[in-house]
Order: C-alpha cells, then structure tokens, then sequence
C-alpha cells in the first residue's frame, strides 16, 4: 500500500469513528437527562417515604445528601467584605479570610447511589 493511499484510508477511517462518537454522545446525553429524571423521582419517593436504603440483588441503592458550599464570587467577596469592615474598623487579615469561609452558603443537594455488591 502507498503512503497516499494509507493517508486516505486512515483519514476515512478516523471520520467514520468521529461520526461514531458523535452518535454515541447524543445517545450518551439522552440516557444522562432520562437518569436526571429518574434520580428526581426516586428521591422525592425515598424522602417522602423515608427510604434510606433500597436492597436489589445487584447491591443497594441509597438515599444521600450532601452538602456543597457555595463558590467564592467577587461580588460575594465584596458584599461579605463591606459587611465585615462596616461593623469591624480593627482589622486583620486572618479575620477578615476566616469571616469570608465561614460565611458562605451551603447547598444541600440530594441523589441516590448504587451501590454494587462484591
């Protein structure tokens, strides 16, 4: 085989697999919304019915919660910043860090896990 018509052959061939991956991640995303959808109707059955754990013969699937603090924006900065130096005017740097980390929101969020026998 010449080197052009390897060239030709490979290029085909990685366009045919490009065009592969293509469909697979359409059908990839389809199956993450359809698993979003399905987490969000098992966790509001567990929590309502108050289901920690579900057994199956494959493992279990749980309910958990987590809990997520919010990032660090500029303008959060500047807000908790502002509140800090309006009641405070003896600073320090330490404090003003520490005031910032302990003051950001938490953001629970909920999900179900499988977890798979060994």
């Amino acid at each position: 085989m010449t080197t052009k018509q390897e060239l030709v052959d490979n290029i085909k061939e990685y366009l045919q697999v490009e065009e592969e991956m293509k469909v697979l991640q359409k059908e990839l995303k389809g199956r993450r919304e359809k698993k979003k959808l399905l987490t969000t109707t098992l966790v509001d059955i567990m929590k309502t019915n108050d289901i920690d754990c579900f057994d199956m013969s494959e493992g279990k699937i749980t309910y958990t919660k987590n809990k997520v603090k919010q990032p660090l924006s500029k303008k959060y900065l500047m807000d908790c910043l502002g509140k800090y130096f309006e009641e405070n005017p003896d600073i320090h740097a330490d404090d003003v860090t520490n005031f910032v980390m302990e003051n950001r929101q938490v953001k629970t969020t909920e999900g179900i896990r499988h977890k798979i026998q060994k």
